[in-house]
């Protein structure tokens, strides 16, 4: 997780052959407008991690293993551009 980084706003992961991230991985950086996550190995199950995430303006999951991407909007208000 990233405790130490509670003011963190942007961060990239692209290209980590990351294959899963925790459900809770996200709940001591509530402050993330922009995530990316572009090339990895994940698959849907991101999203309950990612849905927790209220200031997020920016979701790159392309590249990844993502089957459905279900309702992200009625959750992430301010997300103006997602990209599975």
């Amino acid at each position: 997780t990233f405790a130490s980084f509670p003011e963190l706003r942007n961060l990239s992961l692209s290209s980590n052959q990351v294959s899963e991230i925790s459900k809770d991985a996200f709940d001591r950086t509530p402050k993330i407008q922009q995530l990316i996550l572009r090339r990895n190995y994940l698959n849907s199950d991101i999203l309950l991690g990612v849905l927790k995430l209220k200031d997020l303006v920016k979701l790159d999951l392309s590249g990844n293993l993502i089957t459905f991407i279900e309702r992200v909007s009625c959750y992430l208000k301010l997300l103006a551009f997602i990209n599975a």
